[in-house]
C-alpha cells in the first residue's frame, strides 16, 4: 500500500513537471487573475492583465511623471488610435509655483540615485545602442549663426545614442512584467560639453495608453508602478548613459556646459514658452536664435523650470552629485530655427561651469 502511494506520488510530481515544462515554454506569467503571456522575444500574445495589487503610497519619483495623467482621459477609438486630452493646462501661477519647488531642490541636499551602472539598465529591460559620430546635432544647430558656432561648441563629435525598455523585466513585486517600448534618444557630446534631447516615449506614458487598452478603461495612476521597471525615469536613465559616454570619451560627466531640449512637442511647455516670450497663451512665438534669454533669478526663468522639460534637468542634476557635484542652471533661452525645425520650440538650459 505504501509502495502504491509512493509510486502515484511520483506520476503526480512528473506531471507537474511535464505541466511546468510545458509552461515555461511559452513564459506565462500570472498576474491577480489575469495572464501575461509573452513569447520568446519578450513581445506581449493576447493578454488580460488585472491590477489586483494592493494599493501602496506613491513614491516621491514617480508622482512628478504621473502627473501627466491627472488631468488626462484617454479614449480608445474604434481604429484603436488613441486621443489624449488635457481637461487643463499648466497655468504661469502653477510653472511659478512648480519652478519655486525646483529651485529648492537645486539649493538644497541632493542625494545620489541608486541607479548608477550599465548592468542596472540591462537588468530592467533597456536595450542601448550607439552610432559612430553623428552629425545630426550639427544639423539641427550647427549652421551659420545657429547656437553650436555662436557658442564655439565642438561640432562633429556627437552620438546618437538610443535607450529603448524592449525586454521583459521584473517589477517592484519581482514579477515577470511586458516591456513597455518606452525610449529615450540623446545626441551626447561630452568633448563639446552638450547634450541634445531629441525622442523621448517614457516607459510610464508607453505603459499607460498599453494598459488602458488591454484593460479597457483608464487606468488609475497609482496602479501604474506595477508595470514599469525600477529605472523609468529619464533622469536616472541619461544620468547613466552620459556618465557612460563621458567615461568612454575620456573627460568628467561634470563638464556638460548645454543642454538642448529639440522640436518640444510638450503642449504644457509649449504655452509656458509663449508666455514667457511675452504672448498670450496659445499664440504662436517665432523668435529665431538667440531667442530670449532669462537668467536665474527671472520669473520667466522660474516658470520654465516649472515646465515638465525644467524638471527633467532639474531632476538629472539633483540626483546624479556624483556626475555633476555642484552644478546648477545658470539660464534658460528659449528660440526656434526655423529653416531646420520650421515652427517648432527649442530650449537651452546653460549650466554652470
Amino acid at each position: 500500500m505504501a509502495r502504491t502511494t509512493h509510486y502515484r506520488s511520483l506520476g503526480a510530481s512528473t506531471l507537474l513537471l511535464i505541466l511546468s515544462l510545458i509552461l515555461y515554454a511559452k513564459l506565462p506569467y500570472i498576474v491577480g487573475q489575469g495572464v501575461v503571456s509573452f513569447s520568446q522575444d519578450g513581445a506581449v500574445n493576447d493578454t488580460i492583465v488585472l491590477p489586483l495589487f494592493d494599493r501602496s503610497a506613491v513614491p516621491l519619483g514617480l508622482r512628478d511623471d504621473l502627473e501627466h495623467f491627472k488631468t488626462a482621459t484617454v479614449v480608445n477609438s474604434s481604429e484603436e488610435d488613441w486621443l489624449e486630452k488635457r481637461q487643463q493646462r499648466l497655468t504661469w501661477q502653477e510653472a511659478l509655483d512648480k519652478g519655486a519647488a525646483g529651485l529648492a531642490r537645486l539649493n538644497g541636499p541632493r542625494q545620489q540615485s541608486q541607479w548608477t551602472t550599465m548592468q542596472q539598465l540591462t537588468d530592467n529591460g533597456w536595450r542601448v545602442r550607439d552610432t559612430s559620430p553623428d552629425l545630426a546635432s550639427n544639423d539641427y544647430f550647427g549652421g551659420a549663426g545657429g547656437p553650436y558656432n555662436t557658442l564655439h561648441i565642438r561640432q562633429g563629435a556627437g552620438y546618437t545614442v538610443e535607450a529603448k525598455q524592449d525586454k521583459k523585466f521584473r517589477n517592484c513585486r519581482g514579477r515577470f512584467t511586458p516591456r513597455t517600448e518606452g525610449i529615450y534618444e540623446q545626441i551626447f557630446n561630452p568633448r563639446g560639453r552638450t547634450m541634445v534631447n531629441t525622442f523621448n516615449y517614457s516607459p510610464m506614458y508607453k505603459a499607460k495608453r498599453q494598459q488602458d487598452r488591454i484593460q479597457n478603461r483608464d487606468v488609475p495612476p497609482q496602479d501604474m508602478i506595477y508595470y514599469v521597471p525600477s529605472i523609468y525615469k529619464w533622469s536616472d536613465v541619461i544620468g547613466i548613459l552620459w556618465a557612460e559616454q563621458a567615461r568612454r570619451s575620456n573627460v568628467l560627466p561634470n563638464t556638460l556646459k548645454y543642454f538642448f531640449r529639440h522640436n518640444v512637442a510638450t503642449p504644457d511647455t509649449q504655452q509656458i514658452i509663449e508666455g514667457a516670450a511675452g504672448n498670450p497663451f496659445g499664440a504662436k512665438w517665432k523668435g529665431r536664435w538667440p531667442g530670449k534669454r532669462f537668467a536665474k533669478g527671472t520669473p520667466q526663468f522660474q516658470a520654465l523650470l516649472g515646465t515638465p522639460h525644467g524638471k527633467s534637468i532639474t531632476w538629472l542634476i539633483v540626483e546624479h552629485p556624483n556626475e555633476f557635484p555642484k552644478k546648477d542652471i545658470e539660464s534658460i533661452t528659449i528660440f526656434t530655427i526655423p529653416d531646420i525645425t520650421g515652427e517648432q520650440y527649442c530650449i537651452l538650459f546653460t549650466l554652470t561651469d
